[in-house]
């Protein structure tokens, strides 16, 4: 690897939604942690790490807006992912400390979901003439969006061409390259509930929605594509209509925390921390 290779830790490779590789918030600001402020959450990839290919594999973080679950989800996708070079990124933050640091750092391929992204993207495809068959909603979208991106990897092209996977079958062409390849994935999508949100009079689009996450990490074949998956939203995980609730999840709300409390907002020592920073842009004298 040269240095023409890299941008912002990042190696210039892979897709949009398979390991991609912009300069997401949480690089940016890592990037730039002299010079403005920063807290140093990176310790939580610690806990993250032992859940791999555990039983409790599948998390779900809910709360509110500006709780930091997004900068949280670009952190992970920048450890995990192949593409990035997680060393220029980490090397100087708290995990960097922890045990399972090199162990896992930037090993898996990770399927990362932006459902504000994905959702943008749609309302363009429906303009288009030229529509892919079988992309009909926007759960056949996202679909198809991943798929799209598995195929244009090399080592997985072959195993496309032997199952010939429709443009919907994310479920199947998972399982095809799990088994026949042994390749896991790291699941991350942020803004999980956006068909609840924005679609709330959409019961055949919300149905389709939760069958195919149930789909993906309810069934056993599903299940064991994923080394880890990460939920982020606004709406809690429950029931939805006469669909059952996503009950293979861990969810961690703003009631019942867990463990991770800690880290989304700042802590009472974290904000003090911040207020002293010469970073900060609050006046001390207006603290007083």
């Amino acid at each position: 690897m040269t240095a023409d290779d890299v941008e912002f830790g990042e190696i210039k490779v892979m897709g949009i939604i398979l390991n991609p590789t912009i300069e997401n918030s949480f690089v940016s600001l890592a990037n730039r942690k002299d010079r403005y402020l920063f807290v140093d959450k990176s310790d939580f990839i610690e806990i993250t790490n032992k859940r791999l290919n555990e039983d409790d594999r599948f998390m779900a973080v809910t709360r509110p807006r500006r709780f930091g679950k997004t900068v949280t989800a670009h952190m992970l996708l920048a450890y995990y992912s192949k593409g990035y070079a997680g060393h220029k990124i980490f090397d100087d933050l708290k995990i960097s400390n922890k045990a399972s640091f090199t162990e896992h750092l930037n090993k898996y391929d990770v399927i990362y979901i932006d459902m504000n992204f994905i959702c943008g993207m749609y309302k363009g495809y429906t303009k288009k003439s030229n529509k892919v068959s079988g992309v009909e909603t926007l759960v056949d979208y996202l679909e198809y969006s991943v798929i799209k991106d598995l195929r244009e990897r090399k080592d997985f092209l072959q195993c496309f061409e032997k199952h010939q996977v429709e443009n919907t079958g994310l479920l199947e062409a998972l399982s095809n390259l799990r088994n026949d390849l042994n390749t896991q994935f790291i699941f991350i999508m942020d803004e999980w509930d956006l068909v609840y949100r924005d679609y709330r009079d959409a019961t055949q689009l919300q149905e389709d929605f939760i069958d195919l996450l149930r789909n993906l990490f309810k069934s056993d074949g599903g299940k064991a594509c994923f080394a880890l998956a990460y939920l982020t939203g606004i709406l809690p995980i429950k029931k939805y209509n006469s669909q059952s609730a996503l009950n293979g999840f861990d969810e961690y709300n703003m009631l019942f925390p867990g463990e991770y409390a800690p880290y989304f907002g700042f802590t009472e020592d974290e904000v003090a921390d911040i207020v002293k920073s010469p970073n900060c842009k609050v006046s001390h004298q207006n603290l007083k």
